[in-house]
């Protein structure tokens, strides 16, 4: 057994460094990827919430959130068994802010949505 220490030791080295790089990336992958996801996620639901805006109005909150949850399980159907309601909402709540500047700033945005011009909205 000496022999083959002695005879291998590099390779035993090799061994332990690409098992540590191994447990690097297990842990701290899916970190990453997890970021990623949810990035991607409420970039989707500034989409949702455009789309339920346009599709419901407003003054229609709670109808908003419900059209939008169920666009987000037929969207990403898996994550419905990982992701809660509550979570969901504060998602939905963080995709509204980014929605809110769009409508505001942005006239094609509004136009998209509520088929008139914010110049046209301000005289009525």
């Amino acid at each position: 057994m000496l022999n083959f220490l002695i005879e291998y030791w590099t390779l035993l080295i090799f061994l332990f460094v690409g098992f540590l790089l191994v447990l690097l990336v297990i842990f701290k992958l899916p970190m990453s990827l997890q970021e990623k996801l949810y990035e991607k996620i409420v970039e989707w639901l500034v989409y949702a919430c455009i789309e339920a805006e346009k599709a419901l109005g407003q003054g229609t909150g709670q109808v908003k959130l419900r059209y939008v949850y169920n666009l987000f399980i037929q969207r990403f159907p898996y994550l419905r068994y990982f992701i809660s309601f509550e979570t969901f909402t504060s998602l939905v709540a963080e995709a509204l802010i980014t929605v809110t500047k769009l409508l505001e700033n942005n006239e094609d945005v509004m136009f998209y949505v509520y088929g008139t011009y914010l110049n046209d909205r301000e005289m009525d």
